[in-house]
C-alpha cells in the first residue's frame, strides 16, 4: 500500500497530461493539481505505511501500535493535511476533487485519533468507530479517482 498511493497519483497524472490535448480550464487545473499532489503524497504515504506496518499480520501490541500512530502516522498526516490546505485549485471542478481528497485524509486523522483514544480507554467498541473512518477513506478515494476519469473524459 505504501507505494500504490504513490503509483495511483502516478497514473493518474500520466493519464491527465495524455487526455489534455484541448484547450480546457479544467483540464488544465487538474494537470497542475496533479503535479502539486505529487510533490506532496510522499509524506502521505509514509505516514499510511507507517500504521500499516503496524496492524493485521504485522500487528505486536498496543503499545507499540500507539507509538507508531502518535510518534510517525499521525504527525505526518496532519502534516501531510496541512501541504493539502496549501493547495488551491483555479475551477470548480478541480475544487471539488481536491475536496475529496482533503475529506479522505480527515478521515483518516479521525481514524487513527480514536484508535488511540480506544487503546488509551482500552475500549473496543471505539476500535469498531475508528475502522469505520478507515472504510471512508476508502469511499472517498474511490471517488476522489472517479471524479479525474470523469474530468479526463470530457
Amino acid at each position: 500500500m505504501k507505494r500504490s498511493i504513490a503509483y495511483c497519483v502516478l497514473a493518474v497524472v500520466m493519464g491527465i497530461m495524455c487526455s489534455c490535448s484541448r484547450p480546457d480550464p479544467a483540464k488544465k487545473d487538474l494537470v497542475r493539481y496533479a503535479e502539486q499532489m505529487m510533490k506532496i503524497t510522499p509524506l502521505e504515504t509514509k505516514a499510511i505505511g507507517a500504521y500499516q506496518g503496524e496492524v493485521g499480520k504485522n500487528y505486536t501490541s498496543d503499545a507499540r501500535l500507539m507509538a507508531v500512530l502518535t510518534k510517525k502516522a499521525l504527525p505526518k498526516l496532519e502534516e501531510f493535511r496541512k501541504d493539502l490546505d496549501d493547495i488551491h485549485p483555479m475551477t470548480n471542478e478541480v475544487s471539488g476533487i481536491h475536496r475529496l481528497y482533503t475529506h479522505k485524509t480527515d478521515a483518516y486523522i479521525k481514524a487513527f485519533n480514536v484508535l488511540i483514544a480506544a487503546m488509551r480507554k482500552r475500549d473496543t467498541t471505539m476500535v469498531a468507530e475508528a475502522n469505520a473512518y478507515l472504510r471512508q477513506t476508502e469511499a472517498y478515494h474511490v471517488r476522489w479517482e472517479s471524479a479525474i476519469r470523469a474530468l479526463r473524459a470530457r
